[in-house]
């Protein structure tokens, strides 16, 4: 569905992307790791359409990005940041419906059927009740709960989130990865992520960018059984073996 070709990208001077080519035609899933300033979430925004002064190609569905229309795109591909600032006060529901705009180019109001998937869409994220509530009234976990529930409900074939866990706590970071890692039966996803472990457990295929190029492309057992973490983060990581699983996992440092 989507492949990336010698994508670069300079900012300020600045060499953000250097020649990055990824295929994501298998579909599914991909995760993407990397130390910050890598270049993972311009990548991302090349793809959205937010950084246009890129070189290389970016073709959706074979064909070239820059040739579709913001509306075209927005129909195709949906984007969560890692911090999505809301100053309005826009209801939960208000805000879901925002996000249908791609769909919704003759004005006209939703359907009944569109109204059911879109509460069916609010149950499954656990929001149903918060619906008529403001967004500024909503605790951080909530609010990224409605972005990402929004995006669904935009009905993408492709899904970027970037980091949608920062800032949250443990309990709340793995209900909105639990429903992320259950998308991906809907949609294609990209995902960018600091949390390695729950990356490496839960990712069959794993990108890692560093220094703005390709550095590591496989599966979670391929990225840890060949030191590629290490050599990714500049890190040596001390790991021990997940009780559940064969893959292995961080342990924490000691100081």
């Amino acid at each position: 569905m989507l492949s990336v070709k010698n994508l670069s990208l300079v900012i300020n001077k600045k060499e953000i992307l250097k020649n990055v080519s990824l295929d994501f035609s298998t579909g599914g899933l991909v995760s993407i790791l990397g130390p910050n300033g890598s270049g993972k979430s311009s990548l991302i925004k090349c793809i959205s359409g937010i950084y246009e002064n890129w070189t290389g190609e970016i073709l959706l569905n074979g064909k070239d990005i820059r040739e579709l229309s913001v509306i075209e795109r927005a129909q195709l591909i949906s984007y969560v940041p890692q911090l999505l600032e809301v100053h309005a006060e826009y209801s939960v529901w208000d805000f879901l419906e925002m996000s249908y705009y791609p769909k919704l180019q003759d004005l006209r109001r939703l359907t009944k059927e569109e109204i059911d998937r879109a509460h069916g869409i609010l149950e499954s994220f656990n929001l149903l009740s918060l619906k008529d509530r403001s967004l500024l009234s909503l605790s951080g976990g909530e609010r990224q709960r409605v972005f990402i529930a929004a995006s669904v409900f935009q009905g993408p074939k492709l899904l970027l989130l970037d980091e949608p866990t920062s800032f949250l706590d443990p309990k709340v970071q793995d209900d909105i990865n639990k429903i992320i890692f259950s998308l991906q039966k809907e949609m294609d996803i990209i995902l960018i992520s600091h949390d390695i472990n729950s990356t490496l457990m839960n990712s069959k295929r794993i990108i890692g960018l560093k220094n703005g190029m390709n550095f590591f492309d496989g599966e979670p057992r391929d990225i840890i059984n060949k030191s590629h973490l290490d050599k990714l983060f500049d890190k040596s990581f001390k790991l021990i073996k997940h009780p559940e699983s064969e893959l292995e996992i961080i342990l924490p440092e000691i100081f």
